[in-house]
């Protein structure tokens, strides 16, 4: 499962509404689109290029560019990235002799039919002492949120890691079993952060330090990979920007050049715990 897709999808859809009369965005002029995302000691996968949208197309699909020139330069080495399987315009990189490292600093270049975009972006530190209060969360099968009463010794997890004051994180959940049981609540389920697809969700971004996690967010049984993430600013701006009242039509935040989108990267610590039917 690729990070991020759901970022990815909120970011172009909000794309469609975004115009103003002194904006770079030109409804009748094609755009490049950039989300790519770097993580520190991880494969590079999470690269995509795509083409605007016309202002109001209410397609929610998105078009990729698969035949564009993408490299990915550190310090003087410049590393070519080739376009992945599919059509849905996602880069990777194929060799072994580049590992995304903390405190530096990494830029990109893209040319599409003479369209030429580029961004920076620094990988930060990851979170230290990451602590968690338990390593597995019960689920009760007949919960209801009315009557229900929570026991904090077994119903939820406290996280809380070490950064700094000024530091930006998110919380990443997922499900790492191949085949898990479905969580099936009586009366309904809660819900919180972001869905990422089938097996977890990002929570948003925040200057906390501590982190709790709740049963009720959780959609199946089984081992869990909790990984806490340092962030950059320009990833947290693209959080508040999709966000935005569409009344407001202001140009979505981007830091890329001669284009639109975001290139941020991040790193992240794990831990892990069972969520197990309560007995």
């Amino acid at each position: 499962m690729r990070k991020f897709i759901i970022i990815t999808s909120l970011f172009l859809s909000f794309l469609t509404l975004s115009c103003s009369e002194e904006s770079i965005f030109d409804p009748e002029v094609e755009q490049v689109v950039i989300q790519a995302y770097l993580f520190a000691g991880e494969d590079i996968t999470n690269i995509r290029v795509t083409h605007t949208f016309p202002l109001g197309d209410d397609s929610l699909s998105t078009i990729g560019i698969n035949d564009a020139t993408v490299q990915l330069l550190h310090n003087d080495d410049v590393y070519d990235l080739t376009v992945s399987e599919g059509d849905s315009g996602y880069y990777h990189y194929t060799g072994d002799d580049l590992i995304i490292q903390e405190n530096e600093d990494y830029h990109i270049e893209i040319d599409y039919k003479g369209i030429f975009s580029s961004a920076n972006t620094s990988v930060p530190e990851k979170p230290e002492n990451l602590l968690s209060s338990g390593t597995s969360i019960s689920i009760p099968e007949d919960y209801s949120p009315k009557y229900f009463v929570l026991d904090s010794s077994k119903h939820l997890i406290e996280l809380s890691w070490d950064g700094e004051p000024d530091g930006l994180y998110f919380i990443s959940i997922k499900n790492i079993e191949e085949n898990p049981d479905s969580i099936v609540f009586l009366f309904g389920s809660g819900g919180g952060g972001m869905k990422m697809g089938k097996k977890g969700f990002i929570s948003e971004p925040t200057s906390a330090t501590s982190y709790t996690i709740q049963f009720q967010v959780l959609e199946f049984y089984g081992r869990h990979e909790i990984k806490v993430y340092t962030i950059n600013q320009e990833y947290a701006d693209l959080y508040i920007s999709r966000q935005q009242d569409s009344r407001d039509l202001n140009e979505p935040i981007s830091n890329i050049e001669n284009g639109l989108g975001v290139f941020s990267a991040f790193s992240g610590v794990s831990l892990y715990f069972e969520a197990i039917k309560e007995e």
